[in-house]
């Protein structure tokens, strides 16, 4: 087997599906912009959707797409090509621990990326390594292991997370912050899971999740002080003279 494929098994069929989600991913960009700045390493960028909404959002200096897909790789250099991502902004085919540790970076993100990684503790050692003083390492992923499906299988999932998982995951630096997000989406995955049995949503399912469901969200995750949903962010922080 290919060591690539073993270290991160991720086939990427839902991006296109989830592509259409533009209100989620407004929704969690503008959360997440607060923990990446300057020069940011993305881990599995995929078709390039989270890159542009991230580099939006956030204050950056500059951008590394890392992707193990070579044809999503492909892809994003096309778009680099074609000016369709931003400038300051370079694609890497393969995975962070093919970059020398001598490359270092401000940020480094995950989203919807490190439950595709079979040793996630490993994984997030490696981003520590390559991260400056004062860095952070940030995780967007598929919380609470209850709601895992035939979905999350198919896609190439190995685990789902809580706040105390993901945590424990990342052991070398400290913990900056961790919470929950789209609380509405929670409750509509579960009774998915205990009602429908459903195991790919549909494209209608997708919309009007994202249409319908994602703005009441963003309220009563306020509200509810971010501590349920269907997703998790955790923020790690590597101290200064480390």
């Amino acid at each position: 087997m290919n060591d690539k494929k073993t270290h991160l098994d991720y086939r990427g069929e839902e991006l296109a599906l989830f592509a259409l989600a533009t209100n989620w991913k407004k929704y969690w960009a503008t959360v997440l912009a607060r923990y990446v700045t300057g020069n940011v390493a993305e881990v599995g960028a995929g078709l390039g959707a989270n890159t542009l909404m991230m580099w939006s959002a956030a204050r950056t200096e500059g951008w590394c797409c890392i992707e193990p897909d070579p044809l999503m790789a492909n892809h994003l250099e096309q778009m680099q090509r074609l000016g369709q991502l931003p400038e300051r902004c370079v694609v890497h085919s393969g995975i962070l621990s093919d970059i020398s540790r001598t490359l270092r970076f401000d940020t480094i993100v995950y989203i919807d990326v490190l439950e595709h990684i079979e040793d996630d503790c490993r994984e997030l050692s490696e981003a520590a390594a390559h991260l400056n003083e004062g860095g952070r390492i940030v995780v967007l992923g598929p919380a609470w292991q209850h709601l895992f499906t035939p979905f999350d299988h198919q896609i190439g999932h190995f685990r789902r997370y809580t706040k105390q998982r993901l945590c424990k995951t990342m052991t070398d630096l400290e913990v900056e912050d961790a919470f929950y997000l789209d609380s509405v989406g929670y409750f509509a995955s579960l009774m998915n899971k205990v009602l429908m049995r459903q195991s790919i949503p549909t494209r209608s399912q997708v919309l009007m999740w994202d249409t319908l469901m994602i703005p009441i969200s963003r309220v009563l995750d306020r509200i509810i002080c971010r501590q349920l949903g269907r997703s998790v962010v955790g923020a790690w922080r590597k101290a200064e003279g480390e």
